[in-house]
């Protein structure tokens, strides 16, 4: 039997690396290493909004600091840090920062929309590791 080809590994710093700006005070850093997962640093300004949206990924949304409202479907919950949230694909989404909120966002199948678009930022063609 062959063994198959390892995974590599990859490595980057999300605080450093150049963010993609989706709207006013929210800076968003995807990283992914495989098509099974992305992760994703946002920071948000107090005051700022993670617009609504849906999208066929499974996410999970772990709080780093600061109070994050929080709507998933038609429930609004004031987050803190520690608090990390499900949501279901295609179930639409989106949070308000009361504070500045530092988030991790975790997804599957990776989000290869947004790391084509920091690509693009960075002005350079994607670089598939899976």
């Amino acid at each position: 039997m062959t063994d198959p080809k390892p995974q590599q590994t990859k490595h980057e710093n999300l605080f450093d690396a150049q963010h993609l700006e989706p709207a006013p005070g929210m800076r968003v850093r995807p990283f992914s290493g495989s098509e099974a997962s992305t992760v994703l640093s946002v920071t948000l300004e107090a005051g700022a909004t993670a617009p609504g949206h849906q999208h066929p990924h499974e996410q999970y949304t772990l709080v780093i600091s600061g109070h994050y409202h929080y709507t998933v479907g038609e429930t609004t919950s004031l987050l803190k840090k520690g608090d990390i949230v499900y949501i279901p694909p295609n179930v639409w989404h989106q949070g308000v920062a009361e504070t500045p909120v530092e988030v991790v966002e975790f997804f599957t199948p990776s989000r290869v929309d947004l790391l084509e678009k920091i690509a693009a930022l960075e002005d350079q063609t994607p670089v598939r590791t899976f």
